[in-house]
C-alpha cells in the first residue's frame, strides 16, 4: 500500500522521517475493519495506524531497501554488512588514503565508499559507508559501522555528513577514504588476535 503524504494525525516531531517521506509502498500488517483503519509496517521496528482513506493500492514493482530516507534523501546503497569491531583512531588512520584522494570523488561518486569521518563532539574518528546524498547535493548520508544509537532501528540509522563544500558558507567535515584492502587486512588481524 502507498500512504498519502498529507496523512492526518502524524506528529512531525515524533515521526520526522515519515512526515516528509514520499511514502510507500508499505506492507499492511493488520486491518481494523471496525475502525476503518490499517496498521502499516513502516520499518523493522515501527508501525503506524492510519485510516483506510489514507492508503491506496500499489501496483508497481516492490523493491526492498534496507535504509528508509525521506524525499530529500537519495539512498543508493540498500544494505550494509554488520560489523561489531570498534577501532581506535590510530588503527582507523592507518588504513586511510591520503586526504588528496578525497578530491577524486564528488557527492554522488563517493556513494558506496568506506570513509573515516571525524566527529569533533566525540573527538574521535568513526568508519562508515556512504549510502547516499541529499537532493540539494550539499550533504552525504553515512551509515556508521558498529555504531548504533539506542532505540534507533538499523534501517534509519544513518547521519548527514558535509563531505564536500558546495558553497563557501557550507561547513565541511574532516574525513578520509578508507583503503579497503588495508581495512580488511586489519579486521582479519584483529580477529586472529582475539
Amino acid at each position: 500500500m502507498l500512504l498519502r503524504n498529507d496523512v492526518r494525525g502524524v506528529d512531525k516531531s515524533l515521526k520526522f522521517k515519515l512526515a516528509s517521506r514520499n511514502v510507500g509502498p508499505f506492507q499492511i500488517k493488520k486491518v481494523l475493519l471496525e475502525l476503518n483503519h490499517a496498521i502499516l509496517k513502516i520499518s523493522s521496528a515501527e508501525e503506524l495506524e492510519v485510516h483506510l482513506d489514507d492508503v491506496r493500492h500499489y501496483k508497481g514493482k516492490i523493491t526492498t531497501t534496507g535504509f528508509k530516507g525521506n524525499r530529500q534523501e537519495i539512498i543508493l546503497v540498500e544494505r550494509v554488512a554488520a560489523e561489531s569491531t570498534t577501532l581506535n583512531d590510530e588503527e582507523i588512520l592507518s588504513v586511510c588514503q591520503d586526504e588528496k584522494e578525497n578530491a577524486l570523488y564528488d557527492v554522488k561518486s563517493i556513494v558506496g565508499k568506506r570513509i573515516a569521518l571525524y566527529w569533533p563532539t566525540h573527538n574521535k574518528y568513526y568508519v562508515g559507508i556512504v549510502i547516499g546524498y541529499n537532493t540539494n547535493l550539499v550533504t552525504n548520508l553515512v551509515h556508521y559501522l558498529g555504531m548504533n544509537d539506542e532505540g534507533v532501528e538499523n534501517d534509519i540509522n544513518f547521519f548527514k555528513a558535509f563531505l564536500y563544500q558546495k558553497q563557501k558558507r557550507n561547513r565541511k567535515d574532516k574525513w578520509f577514504v578508507v583503503d579497503e584492502e588495508k581495512y580488511q587486512a586489519l579486521l582479519r588481524k584483529r580477529g586472529a588476535n582475539q
